[in-house]
């Protein structure tokens, strides 16, 4: 695992051991910020069930403002911190928590991210739960972008109100979707 492009270009990132999470393969994530490349720069940015926290790197490194992470598992929260803390990226916040009961307590911070990371556990339903919660508690940036990381075999997904389905790429056993919240 390791950045793809921008600042930290090339760093290698820390992974858990174990098979707790499953980091995202370098040729997905290079395939998921070539269709967010416009979207990236000063984005704010939400890394749910971030795991390594691959992905919310990736988008600091090409010029995101702000990364915050939610992780739950100790060893992968421990390869996060690792990570953060060497590539010295600014604006990354991370939280030793579960994502679920994290965004529910943000709704009065009048938070909101530009694109949001959700590669949950596959086969546990936390993707549904995830959206709904995150559009319950208004985190969605006007025209944010949702990309979501599921096993091809489960790619379909509950979509909230507000949300509209841009796209969806199979890499393999993976399927990436990519969803825009409603600007009306």
């Amino acid at each position: 695992m390791r950045i793809i492009a921008g600042l930290a270009k090339g760093r290698s990132l820390h992974t858990p051991k174990g098979q707790a999470t499953r980091p995202t393969a370098d040729r997905v994530k290079e395939a998921i910020f070539s269709t967010l490349a416009d979207r990236i720069n000063k984005a704010r940015v939400l890394d749910a069930f971030a795991g390594s926290g691959a992905l919310g790197l990736e988008a600091l490194s090409r010029g995101a403002k702000e990364a915050v992470f939610t992780e739950k598992d100790r060893s992968a929260f421990a390869a996060l911190h690792k990570n953060i803390q060497m590539l010295d990226l600014p604006g990354a916040k991370a939280y030793f928590a579960d994502c679920l009961r994290l965004i529910s307590t943000w709704k009065e911070e009048k938070r909101q991210f530009d694109l949001v990371f959700l590669d949950p556990p596959y086969g546990k339903g936390l993707v549904d739960k995830a959206l709904a919660m995150i559009q319950s508690a208004d985190l969605l940036a006007p025209e944010a972008i949702v990309i979501i990381e599921t096993a091809a075999k489960d790619s379909e997904v509950f979509l909230p109100q507000g949300l509209n389905l841009l796209k969806t790429a199979r890499y393999g056993d993976t399927s990436i979707s990519y969803y825009i919240k409603d600007c009306i």
